[in-house]
């Protein structure tokens, strides 16, 4: 078994477990915390850094896969990280104008323009330090949300509230039961239809959403 299939099922196991016995909305700033030190440590670490990568490549992937992306268009990631592997992914796979990721820790954008650097990836993306409350949203076709991303209502107040007309949402959640019926209120309250949805098997039961304003 290679590196990577031994790193996978690994990861994989531990996300099935910790998913079926804990509340990931509870442990919610827990998880965000250790992915934000996890990912300080790996952008130091380029072997570790490319171990993880291919992880997280499939994640993405599937992704891609329920949006039909052309040149013209532009993707705002909000909550990038320290370890930009959205953005990295989405740069290898979509022709896409523009990519931009933000965050709202400045030790995290300088350690994604880091890894990108390293990673010669320069053109048609750019990172910047920015709030996902207030920040311009209206001039993306394309819109991903972490599930780690902090204040989440208020973030998700302003893409639903601001994202233009047509813009598609992808938003990350640990687990299916995060789909309470709340939110899918909210959700239909801005217009917003719950269009698609894939499984991301490297992180134990979580999903991806794919949503588009009407």
């Amino acid at each position: 078994m290679c590196k990577k299939n031994v790193a996978a099922y690994i990861h994989k196991t531990i996300y099935s477990i910790t998913n079926k016995k804990i509340d990931p909305v509870r442990i919610k700033k827990l998880m965000a915390f250790i992915y934000s030190f996890a990912e300080d440590i790996l952008t130091r670490f380029n072997i570790l850094a490319t171990s993880y990568a291919l992880l997280y490549e499939d994640s993405v992937k599937r992704e891609v896969s329920m949006l039909d992306i052309s040149k013209e268009m532009k993707i705002l990631h909000i909550g990038c990280g320290s370890l930009p592997l959205t953005i990295k992914y989405l740069y290898k796979y979509t022709p896409a104008k523009l990519i931009v990721g933000i965050d709202n820790k400045e030790k995290a954008i300088k350690n994604a323009d880091m890894y990108l650097n390293r990673e010669n990836i320069k053109r048609r993306v750019r990172i910047e330090y920015g709030n996902g409350a207030v920040y311009r949203v209206d001039d993306f076709d394309i819109i991903f949300l972490s599930w780690g991303v902090e204040p989440r209502d208020k973030v998700l107040g302003n893409i639903f509230k601001n994202a233009k007309e047509n813009c598609r949402i992808i938003l990350r959640l640990p687990d299916k039961s995060c789909l309470e019926d709340n939110f899918k209120e909210e959700i239909h309250r801005y217009r917003l239809h719950i269009v698609g949805m894939v499984e991301r098997p490297m992180f134990g039961s979580a999903i991806s959403l794919l949503l588009v304003k009407k």
